[in-house]
């Protein structure tokens, strides 16, 4: 093959015999030779071993050290054993069984361990895996700590003592698992709740190992016993003879609903209402008949037992009597029978009469009799029949007479003294005048029988009481003769008559016009619940404190509008009356301005209403506007109208409007401020239009419009003072050095504030000019202008004329015209004579009805 290798082909038959045989490799000469020797092997394989079993199979955890014989085929003396993986020295018995020792450590866990024996080469080769098992031991319960508990106990530690308990063991208490707490093989903890022990009853606890091997251990008992029951009380804690059905409650403690309850001996149906109570029922024969009967509760295994008995008490009722058959007989009456009916009558009973016990006939619960014997009837008196029924309860009923007299005779009442008294009056002695009289009459005063003194056949006294008197009213007095004979008089009426009230003071004494409803408490004397209260004449239903307070409630109504409201307090009859009255005082408020609408007007603004907003405005409010009284109008709490005249608004300024709530109360608002605002002037003319230059001093009239009386007049930048003629003109002297000088100077007017201004400017022309004058015999009828001419040629009075006014005829009096036009000396020579003509000008504006004279004029 190469250097290093070579092969050779070993026939069967080189290998039929087992044995070594010598490798050798020979290199041929020169040189060469043969190798060192090498041995090859041909041997019999060991065989595969097989384990059919072990014995023992398996050991329970922390068995002793022991021998393991281990079964199968194949085995060797050479053969080795592995147990958990781990070597074990073993030892040769046969080919069909070998042995190793299994010590402590080896056993010491449960678990299934693998035991593995293995041949050595050549062949041979591992066996099968057979298990050997170390098996958990069964754990067995010898005893609990604590064995028991009383249902409801706190939570605790339960000590379960045993054997063979492992870390790994688990425990159930009444089948549900509950974590283990390992003490040692012998001993397991767990914590029992409140729950665990919250009912009577017996729980298996069992401790269970795990495989393998293992177990549940024999259940040990765990006793949570029922508490021995107590009766603290019953209720009702009795009853009387022949009650209805009802329900007794028991309390006491530690009842369940598993409690049983016996009364008398007997068991009635408990109902379970808490642990502190129970309830049955007690039926009409368990009432029937007097005595004291046992109550038991007792709750059952396991503890419980029956509690300390508690006695129910039956009790007889006690008697009464109602009427007597016969209820009296005369004096030496033959013996007879004696029929008592009432109620609550016992078979049992007992009568006394006049002190005496009396065989009694029981005829039913509402009926007795006795026998009275002629002895019992011999003298005339008033006996005492008591039936008495026996314990447990019973006892004496009332009393009633018997009466065994001689025949009396009907009273009868003439007067009484007094006749009457106030409600409320001390005890007094009230006399009875009359006839017929006897020691042994009886009064009744108003049905109620009232103790006599006998003073004569025509005179008996009885004593009233604060309590007779305590109410108003007329109450009968009669007197009664007892039997025999006797009767009842006529009756005469006591008046006790309601005192006359008074009033002493209310509160609260006053409220503000407009308060809410509330609660008027009225104090005095004499008051009562059937007094009655008037309100400003009005009734008010009144609640009764006390004989010294009332109240009544006072709506909004009542206290809407200031005054003084008399309150009365009336009793009624018999005597009462009505007391004094007490002024209840509803004061205005003070009323205040929040705003006007409108909240200002021009000087010389027209008629308008004003519209005031405030609060606590009444009908009676009255407006003020610059301190002089306006008609209000009354809208509303929060809104009041005057109206506001021209007059009103003539003058720019501030003024205050004030509303005044008339007394009781009331007062003066704040101010608000109305404000007149002057107009802001206008000129439309001058009069003179034009004047001419180095005039003497005169009057100027401005016309225009919003003109006040405080508008001021500036002339060419100055003021002036200024003339108010009206609305629409004003006046102003001009000083000769104002028309000094030609020129345009501008005329202004301002009117103050509030509101105000400067007007427009007009210009006044200063100028060159001629005046003509004519007498009025120049102007003819109807003339209603003049037209001017001026002659063309200077020095000239003849044509031709040339019209110099271009705006139409100018106006003119009738008696003088002086014409002024700013072009009257256009283009003429100053100093220069010119003559001129006018010509005065009819209706229609055209025709020119005659001429003035001509006259001549000379320019400035």
């Amino acid at each position: 093959m190469s250097a290093t290798q070579l092969t050779i082909q070993l026939s069967a038959a080189d290998q039929a015999t087992a044995g070594t045989y010598a490798v050798v490799v020979t290199n041929q000469a020169p040189g060469g030779g043969p190798s060192n020797t090498v041995n090859f092997s041909v041997t019999a394989n060991n065989p595969v071993p097989t384990i059919t079993g072990l014995s023992p199979a398996s050991a329970i955890a922390g068995a002793a050290a022991q021998s393991l014989t281990i079964n199968g085929t194949n085995f060797l003396s050479v053969s080795t054993v592995t147990y958990n993986g781990a070597g074990h020295a073993a030892t040769f018995v046969s080919v069909t069984q070998l042995t190793i020792q299994l010590s402590v450590a080896d056993q010491a866990t449960a678990e299934t361990y693998a035991v593995v024996v293995t041949n050595p080469a050549p062949g041979g080769g591992a066996s099968n895996s057979a298990n050997f098992a170390v098996n958990n031991s069964v754990p067995t319960i010898t005893s609990l700590t604590p064995v028991s508990a009383t249902a409801g106990a706190a939570a605790q530690t339960l000590t379960i003592n045993g054997t063979t308990f492992l870390s790994t063991s688990t425990v159930t208490y009444n089948g549900t698992g509950h974590p283990a707490t390992f003490v040692s093989a012998t001993r397991l903890t767990i914590q029992l709740t409140v729950a665990d022990q919250v009912l009577a009853g017996t729980y298996a606890a069992v401790v269970t190992n795990p495989a393998p091997g293992g177990g549940a251990s024999s259940p040990a008992n765990f006793v949570v016993n029922n508490l021995v029951p107590t009766i603290s009380s019953l209720a009702p804690t009795s009853a009387t003879v022949g009650a209805a059905a009802q329900t007794l409650t028991i309390n006491g403690t530690n009842f369940l609903s598993t409690s049983t309850v016996t009364y008398n001996g007997a068991a009635h149906t408990a109902t379970f209402v808490n642990a502190t109570q129970l309830t049955i029922q007690l039926s009409a024969a368990d009432q029937a008949t007097a005595g004291s009967y046992v109550v038991v509760v007792t709750n059952p295994a396991p503890g419980g037992g029956a509690s300390s008995s508690v006695n129910f008490t039956v009790n007889n009722p006690v008697p009464t009597i109602t009427t007597l058959s016969p209820a009296s007989a005369n004096v030496g009456a033959a013996a007879q029978t004696l029929t008592i009916n009432g109620t609550n009558f016992l078979s049992t009973s007992t009568v006394s009469y006049n002190g005496t016990g009396h065989a009694v006939t029981f005829v039913s619960a509402t009926q007795l009799k006795i026998l009275l014997t002629a002895s019992d009837q011999a003298t005339a008196g008033t006996y005492l029949l008591v039936v008495t029924n026996p314990a447990p309860g019973g006892g004496p009923s009332n009393s009633v007479n018997f009466s065994v007299t001689a025949s009396n005779p009907v009273p009868t009442i003439t007067t009484l003294s007094p006749v009457s008294a106030t409600l409320g009056a001390a005890a007094q002695t009230l006399t009875i005048y009359g006839t017929n009289f006897i020691s042994t009459s009886t009064v009744t005063y108003n049905g109620a029988g009232h103790a006599a003194t006998y003073v004569s056949a025509a005179q008996v006294t009885i004593v009233l009481s604060v309590s007779d008197q305590a109410t108003s009213g007329n109450y009968a007095v009669i007197v009664t003769n007892p039997a025999p004979g006797g009767g009842t008089s006529n009756a005469v009426n006591f008046t006790v008559n309601n005192p006359l009230p008074t009033i002493s003071s209310l509160s609260p004494a006053f409220a503000t016009a407009g308060a809410a409803a509330q609660t008027l408490t009225v104090n005095g004397t004499n008051f009562l619940s059937t007094s009655t209260v008037t309100y400003n004449s009005v009734g008010h239903a009144a609640t009764f404190i006390n004989s010294g307070q009332l109240t009544i409630q006072l709506n909004a109504i009542d206290q809407a509008t200031g005054g003084a409201y008399a309150v009365i307090v009336t009793n009624p009859a018999p005597g009462g009356g009505p007391s004094s009255p007490m002024n209840f005082t509803v004061t205005n408020l003070v009323p205040t301005t929040t705003s006007l609408s409108p909240a200002s007007a021009t000087a010389g603004a027209a008629a308008q209403t004003l519209i005031i907003n405030g609060t606590n405005f009444l009908s009676t409010s009255s407006v003020a506007y610059n301190g002089t009284g306006h008609a209000a109008t009354y809208v509303s709490a929060t809104q009041l109208k005057i109206q506001l005249s021209a007059s009103d608004q003539v003058t720019g300024s501030t003024l205050a409007v004030v509303v005044t709530n008339p007394a009781p109360g009331g007062g003066a608002s704040n101010p608000s401020s109305f404000t007149i605002n002057n107009p802001t002037p206008n000129i439309t003319s001058l009069l003179p239009v034009s004047i001419p230059v180095g005039s003497a001093a005169q009057t100027l009239s401005i016309f225009g419009s919003s003109f006040v009386s405080t508008s001021t007049v500036t002339y060419n930048g100055v003021s002036h003072a200024v003339t108010f003629v009206s609305s629409v003109q004003l006046a102003i002297q001009l000083s000769a050095s104002d028309q000094a000088t030609v020129g345009s100077p501008a005329v202004e007017i301002t009117n103050p504030s509030p509101g105000g201004g400067t007007s427009n400017t007009a210009n006044l022309s200063i100028i060159h000019w001629m005046g003509l004058s004519w007498p009025a015999s120049a102007t003819p009828p109807g003339a209603v202008g003049y037209n001017i001419f001026r002659n063309a040629n200077t020095g000239s009075s003849g044509p031709p004329w040339i019209q110099i006014n271009t705006g139409g005829p100018v106006p003119c009096s009738t008696s003088t015209c002086t014409f002024t036009d700013t072009n009257i000396g256009a283009g003429l020579t100053s100093g220069v004579e010119y003559w001129f003509v006018v010509t005065a000008v009819a209706l229609d504006g055209v025709t020119q009805s005659g001429n003035s004279p001509v006259a001549s004029a000379t320019i400035p």
